[in-house]
Parts: structure tokens; C-alpha cells; sequence
């Protein structure tokens, strides 16, 4: 029924997408083109049944070829960097140049980051999923019964949470850039 949505890549389902789903999305762009079914569960014990997850095994598999998670990553760095980003003017280093590192929502370290934006119809859902080489964070805002918020769109609180959220976890990590695969002509 989701086939024909445009709003498909930005979480935007006839029954809505789960906030963790766009954030192994994004990851998988993030790692090459490989998704990882990882999870930050470590154990479930059931009092009768014992360990509920002791069969669970991570895995990881190619789903997008590395040329093309690299463009499609190069790609949305321009929310960042490019006159036409959607992420333009968020952040506190807005002094830089238009093609520089760190202009706009970028982190504050100059760290390469890719990411989009996103508001449905009536801006019942905004979103934000962006990542950089070591994390991937999506950020939803809305409503569990929705309803319209004038105003808001996927760079103003969702970008700005998210733009927090990536500054704080990657303070004292050195930057860190993506590598062009061979099968890339620039």
C-alpha cells in the first residue's frame, strides 16, 4: 500500500515507522552499504522461561553495494554543506563558508555528517536521521495521535535535537570522512 508514497524515505508509512528502523536505515549507508541487525539489548531473562535471547545472533549483510551508499552519502552532505541544504543555519558555527566544513547543522568539531530532513503533510511527523562515520541518530517529533504543527519541519526541533545529540556524543573524536570506493568517478 506504501509503494507510491514519496514520503516513503522519510519514514513516511501508511502506519508510521518505528524510530530505531530509520536509524539502521541510515546506518546502513553510514557502513558501506551494510546492514547490521544489532541491537543495545544484551539479555532478556523471563522468570519461567529463562533467557529469551540466548538464539539471538547479530548479523550483517551487503544490501546496497559500497559506490552506491557512498554517492548516495555524498549526496546528503549537501543537507550540511550545500546552498540548497535543508540543514542550513542550525548550528553555532554559521560563520564558515557556504563549501565549508561544520556549516550549518555539521558538528561542531567539523565532523563529516550526511543527513535529511523530513515533515509530512500538515507537519504531523518531522523527522531527522543523520550519521557520521561512528553514529547514526534519528530523531522523530510529533504526536502519537498525530496532528498538524504549523511551523514545524524536520530542521527546526528534530534537527536541532539531533544536531545536539551528535555535538555531545562525538566530543574529542577526530574527523572522520568517508572513502571514495574505486568504482566512484568524481
Amino acid at each position: 500500500v506504501d509503494n507510491d508514497v514519496p514520503s516513503l524515505s522519510i519514514g513516511g508509512f501508511t502506519n508510521g515507522v518505528r524510530v530505531v528502523d530509520m536509524a539502521k536505515g541510515y546506518s546502513t549507508l553510514a557502513n558501506g552499504g551494510v546492514y547490521n541487525d544489532r541491537t543495545c539489548i544484551t539479555k532478556i531473562i523471563h522468570e519461567h522461561d529463562g533467557e529469551l535471547t540466548k538464539d539471538l545472533k547479530p548479523s550483517a549483510h551487503q544490501v546496497y553495494r559500497d559506490d552506491s551508499a557512498f554517492m548516495l552519502t555524498d549526496v546528503l552532505k549537501g543537507t550540511f554543506t550545500a546552498a540548497y541544504g535543508t540543514g542550513q543555519g542550525l548550528g553555532l558555527d554559521n560563520d564558515m563558508p557556504a563549501a565549508g566544513k561544520g556549516y550549518g547543522l555539521a558538528l561542531e568539531n567539523g565532523m563529516p555528517a550526511a543527513g535529511k530532513t523530513g515533515t509530512t503533510n500538515s507537519s504531523k511527523d518531522t523527522w531527522f536521521c543523520g550519521y557520521t562515520r561512528y553514529y547514526t541518530t534519528a530523531i522523530w517529533v510529533g504526536y502519537d495521535i498525530p496532528r498538524n504543527m504549523p511551523g514545524i519541519y524536520g530542521a527546526t526541533y528534530a534537527g536541532r535535537i539531533w544536531k545536539s545529540v551528535m555535538d555531545q556524543i562525538h566530543e574529542g573524536l577526530e574527523p572522520w570522512d568517508w572513502i571514495q570506493p574505486e568504482t566512484v568517478e568524481r
